[in-house]
């Protein structure tokens, strides 16, 4: 048994009053034999023998009386183990580990979820006495190193007070580790790590969270659930600008997700796009209880360069997953490198992408031979076009695989003379699982392939989606490779009969597209038909396109790791202009060919754009940074899963509404057991009136009726 009020059992020596009172009431007599009652001596003692049993009957309850109440007010408390005895000494070691992430900004009438946690904190006062230490470890995707423990718990609940709200995920797992690490070097008895959050189960699924060392049966984690139902929250989600080519002055169509992370219906909820800080569009959203809903949009640039946007939704209960940021860059110009192994191979290909190469155009193409690539540097160029390919060779594909997977765009095609083995070995099997046959014959002007099942929705097709289909011309194919294997990739057209014909895979953040035949005259009449000028345009154009870039984005709190496709000088100083405006010095890595820049994770969300020259303000690339939009989600932890993930730990669940220190202390001391000891004294109480009322009764008999005459006996003899 523990007292939490120990001062209170000095009190106890009143206990002694009643026997004090006893022994100095008792009076001491002379007896003299008087032989008229000598006969009523055998009455007189058994009747006195039961008068002194309820005497010292009466003071036994007068005493306990005593000390019970005296005990009540020390505030009695049981615990269990061998250390209960000490439960009132024993000094503590706390860990505070406050949840900070974007959830606990939620609004409801009481604050916001991390202002309650801060009440929490505060109402501990009480809690803490002379010897005790406490760390502070607010939390959000990365828990902060932890801190010595410091003595003045009052500075650090002002510091904890001081720590705002922060804009990222939650790594609960990694908070409970580095609390219960901190707490192992602790070698006070008593160890506590109270852990405040609104419990957010995505939160707890990162970090497994290791089983209890030697020594940790004496720490206990406090699972405080400062989280309110029935707020009003919504977010907007991921945000795709769909795989297409974006062009100045030319429509483009973006869709966000938007989710509603309440249980109610939501009806007509307003969206709106920002590109360059103007309002472009807006539409309205019904979205069910727990439920997401698409929302799509039609923009357009004015000018190449970069440019920054973002989808918000109106107001609610947690303001900082109502924005969605993206970076679009349209390229002010695309640098092509056509490659072939002859001149003539890449002459329909130069006249369609540079009819006039003196002229300015917004497409600049570089003339060069197959040999030439492994010696060029193939980061100058946005997208490498090789026609007319006959042999491939291993250091000229390796380069090119490099360029790809660093973000390059590359469109091959075979020479009607091609050496299969080359292709099969080192392209075609590798890459898209296809085994090139033999080469075509000579072309049959009565017998032709056509080109047929369009993937409409690709971006070099999607702008004759809506064209119907008897305006776009035939394309005739009088010889083409026969192709066997898995359709590995996106086929974006096939021949007549099901062969794919276009094909594209993705290798990282780049892209390989492969025509299965060749395009020169006389095999095809393409070269001459109206599409094939666009067709080598847009071509271009996507193969240039940052699209894999463009649909991600980096998470708060995310190392941000990001390589650049502009051309730069070796010696080029490059800045990163955060959203409120500051400027930070990234890592760099310059490579052999291109250059990638490193950022430590960035606390806010927003645009982030990338400036070449020490003070510049021309942006040469962007990239946004964005909440994660699960932190968010509705759904809690169980008290039975994370029981099972603190498995061997003494884990106490304590609700929002429940006072924080009544259930510490009664973990640390036990459970108050003061009202039994009241309604101990009120039964003594009651006792003690009827005793005393039967032994008035019972006086004549035991006292005057014979211990009175032979008191007069006696003082008549003297």
């Amino acid at each position: 048994m523990n007292f939490l009020n120990s001062a209170i059992l000095a009190g106890l020596a009143a206990a002694l009053v009643p026997l004090l009172i006893h022994l100095l009431n008792r009076r001491q007599l002379r007896t003299v034999e008087f032989s008229s009652v000598m006969f009523l001596r055998d009455l007189r003692k058994t009747r006195m023998r039961r008068l002194q049993w309820r005497r010292w009957l009466l003071l036994t309850i007068r005493t306990l009386m005593i000390a019970l109440a005296v005990l009540a007010f020390a505030r009695p408390a049981l615990k269990g183990g061998l250390f209960a005895a000490l439960g009132s000494r024993a000094r503590t070691t706390a860990v505070l580990a406050v949840d900070r992430s974007a959830s606990m900004a939620l609004e409801t009438p009481n604050g916001t979820a991390y202002d309650r946690a801060q009440r929490k904190i505060a109402s501990m006062a009480d809690l803490w006495g002379e010897g005790d230490e406490a760390i502070a470890l607010p939390f959000d995707i990365h828990p902060p190193p932890t801190l010595p423990p410091t003595a003045d718990i009052a500075a650090l609940t002002k510091r904890l007070a001081e720590t705002p709200v922060g804009n990222a995920g939650t790594d609960a797992g990694a908070a409970i580790t580095a609390g219960l690490a901190a707490l192992r070097q602790s070698e006070n008895l008593n160890r506590e790590l109270y852990l405040f959050s609104d419990f957010r189960r995505e939160g707890f699924i990162h970090t497994t969270i290791a089983p209890p060392q030697p020594g940790d049966g004496n720490v206990t984690i406090y699972a405080v659930d400062v989280s309110e139902p029935g707020a009003y929250d919504l977010g907007v989600g991921r945000v795709n600008l769909e795989n297409q080519l974006i062009e100045p002055l030319s429509p483009f169509r973006l869709s966000a997700t938007v989710s509603n992370n309440t249980d109610a219906d939501v009806d007509k909820l307003l969206v709106s796009l920002f590109i360059d800080g103007r309002r472009i569009a807006q539409n309205t959203a019904n979205v069910g209880p727990g439920a997401s809903a698409t929302i799509t949009f039609d923009a357009a640039v004015e000018s190449p360069g970069v440019h920054d946007g973002f989808v918000e939704i109106s107001a609610d209960d947690n303001t900082l997953n109502n924005r969605r940021y993206f970076a679009v860059t349209v390229p002010d110009r695309i640098k092509v490198l056509l490659a072939a192994d002859s001149p003539s191979g890449r002459l329909a290909a130069g006249l369609a992408l540079a009819p006039d190469p003196t002229a300015q155009r917004r497409i600049d193409v570089t003339h060069a031979t197959v040999d030439d690539l492994p010696g060029t540097n193939l980061f100058d160029f946005d997208c490498v076009v090789i026609t007319d390919w006959r042999s491939p060779q291993r250091a000229v594909v390796d380069h090119l695989t490099r360029y790809v997977r660093a973000g390059g765009g590359v469109f091959a095609v075979p020479s009607f003379d091609a050496d299969t083995t080359s292709w099969n070995m080192l392209l075609a099997g590798p890459y898209f699982s296809r085994r090139l046959g033999q080469p075509p014959s000579l072309p049959e002007p009565d017998r032709y392939f056509v080109w047929e099942d369009f993937d409409w929705s690709h971006p070099i097709w999607s702008v004759y989606a809506e064209v119907s289909r008897e305006k776009i011309p035939e394309l005739r194919w009088y010889a083409i490779f026969r192709t066997e294997g898995d359709d590995v990739g996106r086929t974006l057209v096939r021949f007549s009969g099901g062969r794919p014909a276009l094909q594209e895979i993705h290798l990282d953040a780049g892209k390989l597209l492969v025509l299965w035949t060749p395009m020169n005259a006389p095999y095809t009449n393409f070269p001459l038909r109206s599409i094939f000028v666009p067709f080598m345009n847009r071509l271009a154009e996507y193969c240039a396109a940052d699209v894999g870039e463009r649909r991600g984005d980096f998470l708060v709190g995310e190392p941000i790791s990001r390589e650049l496709t502009s051309a730069l000088s070796a010696d080029a100083v490059l800045e990163v202009i955060a959203p409120d405006g500051s400027r930070l010095m990234p890592g760099i890595d310059r490579g052999a060919t291109q250059v990638r820049i490193t950022l430590d994770g960035r606390p806010d969300p927003g645009v982030y754009r990338v400036v070449a020259g020490s003070g510049g303000d021309a942006a040469i690339d962007a990239f946004s940074v964005n909440l994660d939009p699960l932190e968010t989600a509705p759904a809690q932890i169980s008290r039975e899963e994370l029981t099972r993930r603190l498995e061997g730990y003494n884990v106490v669940f304590v609700d929002g509404e429940e006072p924080l220190t009544a259930a510490v202390n009664q973990i640390r001391y036990g459970t108050e057991i003061r009202p039994a000891f009241l309604w101990a004294v009120a039964a003594l109480f009651f006792l003690e009136m009827l005793v005393a009322r039967t032994r008035k009764r019972e006086m004549p008999l035991s006292g005057d009726a014979i211990g009175e005459p032979v008191r007069a006996a006696a003082i008549a003899a003297e």
